[in-house]
């Protein structure tokens, strides 16, 4: 009988797995990086080409591009795996005959309450209003409570901070931390759930690290705090973590800051485009778990909940002129051509804005990346 032991990060698998069995998991719990096979150490770069056109064997080409996140039969230590790969686990374990296994948790799991933002009335973002959680934001939230560690993908302008909200009020006697990227989003979110729930918010970042029993706390600042043991006695100490824009939590820094929280009961990860370009994912649902609800912006849409966009595209004739085969043109080269002193493309803008105008749909938001472009178009 193999036993899976559960911590708040971890799953351990003892005793000592058989060969097979665990290349099989390793297999499974691995990710392939995208661009992995460009890398000077991948088995496809065994042979390389030198300046005088001679082949050579290339001895450091031995990786497979993979990145296992199971460690696997190391001397003196169990099978370990992020918890949030547990489904895969079990999956991959039903496959083999005649291997039974137990799972054993080690924190008691904290059910959540039948508490609800819904009809409460609050003061947010200085409006009077009475919350009323929509049929998709309760189903949103129930999908995510039936599972200890879960992720759920909502599109942007579905309320998921609302959602958020919902899930720590249902947990009052748990220390819940809520993690966002940014300075922006500190105070915002912070200021949200405070107005939502009637309670004071703590704010760990942006030179704060006030905590209560309730905190919001930029990433960063909670991977640099685990130097000081104050801050570290309170992170082990969390029992519900919230993630905001969990896309992200597959660096290094989630992970560092994830393998403190070791008393963590509960784990969820929200954001409105849960995959990366890095081909990544498998991290992040090490640390959070399967994606096991999806709101798309279509079904807001359809159903009234936000408005039915109208694009339009435009063609504009390159206004770039390259100089010769002598010149390398760069990326600002191009961009400031066609871009930003594109009299054409700018004059275009100000139209379609005028036209915005003139049919009353205002104000109009034109986003930009380079403030010289802003500075033209404004003129």
């Amino acid at each position: 009988m193999y036993q899976i032991v559960c911590d708040g990060h971890k799953g351990s698998i003892s005793p000592r797995l058989p060969e097979t069995l665990a290349d099989a998991l390793t297999k499974a719990l691995s990710y392939t990086p995208t661009g992995a096979e460009y890398s000077p150490s991948h088995i496809s770069q065994k042979f390389k080409t030198d300046a005088s056109g001679k082949r050579k064997f290339n001895k450091a080409a031995h990786w497979d591009g993979t990145i296992p996140l199971f460690k696997k039969n190391r001397v003196g230590h169990p099978n370990t795996f992020p918890l949030g790969l547990l489904p895969e686990v079990i999956l991959e374990l039903q496959k083999f005959k005649g291997y039974d296994f137990q799972i054993v948790e080690t924190i008691p799991i904290v059910l959540p309450t039948a508490d609800t933002l819904h009809g409460k009335s609050v003061v947010l973002k200085g409006e009077s209003i009475t919350i009323s959680i929509r049929d998709y934001q309760a189903n949103f939230v129930a999908s995510l409570l039936n599972y200890t560690r879960a992720m759920g993908e909502m599109a942007t302008g579905g309320g998921k901070s609302i959602c958020a909200g919902e899930i720590l009020i249902k947990f009052p006697t748990l220390r819940r931390l809520v993690t966002v990227p940014s300075v922006s989003l500190l105070d915002q979110t912070a200021d949200d759930l405070e107005a939502m729930l009637g309670v004071k918010i703590g704010r760990w970042g942006n030179n704060k690290c006030d905590l209560q029993d309730i905190t919001v706390a930029i990433i960063d600042s909670v991977a640099i705090g685990l130097k000081k043991p104050d801050r570290l006695e309170w992170l082990q100490g969390v029992g519900l973590w919230v993630c905001d824009e969990s896309h992200l939590s597959a660096t290094n820094k989630y992970k560092v800051v994830a393998e403190q929280m070791t008393n963590t009961q509960r784990r969820y990860g929200v954001s409105a485009t849960l995959m990366r370009e890095d081909g990544a994912e498998k991290v992040f649902h090490g640390l959070f778990g399967p994606v096991v609800i999806f709101i798309s912006p279509m079904y807001l849409i359809d159903n009234g909940w936000l408005v039915r966009p109208r694009i339009e595209i435009h063609v504009i004739e390159q206004n770039y002129i390259h100089d010769g085969p002598k010149k390398k043109p760069t990326f600002d080269d191009v961009y400031a051509a066609d871009i930003t002193y594109n009299m054409d493309r700018n004059i275009l803008i100000g139209n379609l804005a005028k036209r915005l105008f003139d049919e009353n749909r205002w104000p109009c938001l034109i986003l930009i990346s380079d403030l010289a472009h802003g500075t033209n178009l404004q003129e």
